[in-house]
């Protein structure tokens, strides 16, 4: 058996189990000191509007977490640590020894390790490298989820109104995203075709819609939704007329780009009037 080859795997085990107690017990800490931001941004819920507060405080405690762990990587054990650890248990820098005289062949170094490796052997079943961390870290973890979490139960009219605004940001997202179909529908139109009176009338149109982009931008309430919705499936229905009367007066509506504008006004005010009854 190569002594010096078995030394090194043993110190090599040992070095690993080191850097990852380290990692485990390093990310526990740092996450438990991420949880108090994550604990200010709950409180801070509790007054002021803060939608994705869970989420955030998550990501805080997930961020400390993944600091601890960089840390830990960072000031990683090299092999000479992992050897003094095994010296601890009582082989009085016999492992550090043989660490550092592993690339020598001579008679002195090869004696050397032959005696780290008796005693190794002596005491092999006596060492324990354990990656549990300590006791104190996963405790600050603990309390500091609970807080959180406790925190974050907490009822506030303050949060419920931040529920409410998010629904309304996110139906009226949808709605946008429909009319800016329209909108691009309308800006496509080639008005080399048109007449002065057509353009006046097409641009009208473009800026009514861009109107209601505004006001469905704006809304943060149900009933400011509501108002500005009803408007724009008024503001659908006169399109889809204006619209066909200006195709009525092209002789190659197709070409320019009315027709499709027309035709997706239509379906916007047929899909709304479906849906109002």
């Amino acid at each position: 058996m190569d002594i010096g080859k078995y030394l090194l795997d043993e110190i090599k085990k040992c070095r690993r189990k080191m850097n990852l107690a380290k990692a485990i017990d390093r990310g526990i800490l740092c996450a438990a000191v991420g949880g108090i931001a994550g604990i200010f941004c709950e409180a801070v819920s509790l007054f002021l509007p803060f939608y994705h507060v869970h989420k955030i405080a998550v990501l805080c405690f997930l961020a400390g977490f993944i600091a601890g762990v960089c840390h830990a990587v960072y000031r990683r054990a090299d092999m000479k640590k992992a050897a003094g650890r095994l010296d601890s248990y009582g082989l009085k820098e016999r492992m550090l020894t043989a660490c550092e005289n592993l690339g020598k062949g001579d008679d002195f170094a090869l004696l050397q390790r032959q005696d780290a490796y008796r005693h190794y052997e002596r005491v092999r079943g006596e060492i324990r490298i354990s990656i549990a961390p300590d006791r104190r870290h996963v405790l600050a973890l603990l309390v500091a989820i609970v807080a959180a979490v406790g925190i974050g139960m907490i009822p506030s009219p303050v949060r419920e109104q931040a529920e409410v605004t998010h629904q309304v940001k996110e139906e009226a997202k949808a709605e946008k995203a429909e009319l800016e179909e329209l909108l691009d529908a309308l800006e496509g139109v080639d008005t080399e075709s048109l007449t002065e009176a057509q353009k006046a009338e097409l641009q009208e149109l473009l800026d009514t819609m861009e109107l209601s982009r505004e006001e469905l931008a704006g809304a943060d309430s149900w009933e400011s939704l509501s108002a500005a919705t009803g408007r724009l499936d008024y503001k659908y229905q006169q399109a889809a007329q204006s619209l066909n009367s200006l195709a009525g007066q092209l002789k190659y509506p197709d070409m320019a780009g009315v027709a499709d504008a027309e035709a997706l006004a239509k379906a916007l005010a047929n899909q709304d009037t479906q849906t109002a009854s």
